[in-house]
């Protein structure tokens, strides 16, 4: 059986990468986002507020790093209308800059609560096996 090889060179010589305005594209989807920035960065400040007021005071010991990862969100959503309406590549590279001090923020609120949660369930082991050791030698029953 004979291959056409003719067709598949035709093929690759003919095929252009369809043009993409980028530019356009990564604009549309920074003002589809600005919003939600701006609201959970304003709920993030509030949450911590409240929490801060509901405990009185003491909640600031916690509540100062969702109070942060507001403020990055609120920076960005700020750096992403300067840029949709001025077009500066400072202020894009400024709107990523915060996105990334919030993941970052983000990423080690989720290692340490991991880390915590870990470290909780091995006390609750020890604690519980020990109670159990405990009620076992006596011979307590429930």
């Amino acid at each position: 059986m004979e291959e056409n090889t003719y067709n598949q060179q035709q093929q690759t010589q003919n095929w252009q990468a369809p043009e993409t305005n980028w530019e356009q594209i990564i604009r549309d989807h920074i003002k589809s986002t600005r919003g939600w920035l701006m609201f959970m960065g304003v709920l993030q400040i509030v949450y911590a507020g409240l929490y801060t007021i509901i405990t009185f005071g003491i909640g600031i010991i916690l509540m100062w790093v969702p109070f942060l990862l507001g403020l990055f969100l609120i920076r960005a959503a700020n750096r992403a209308k300067a840029y949709l309406e001025m077009g500066d590549i400072a202020d894009l590279a400024d709107y990523h800059k915060q996105m990334k001090n919030f993941f970052l923020g983000t990423g080690i609120m989720v290692i340490v609560a991991l880390a915590l949660t870990v470290l909780l369930l091995i006390v609750i082991a020890v604690v519980g096996l020990s109670f159990m050791n405990t009620n076992m030698i006596k011979g307590v029953g429930f």
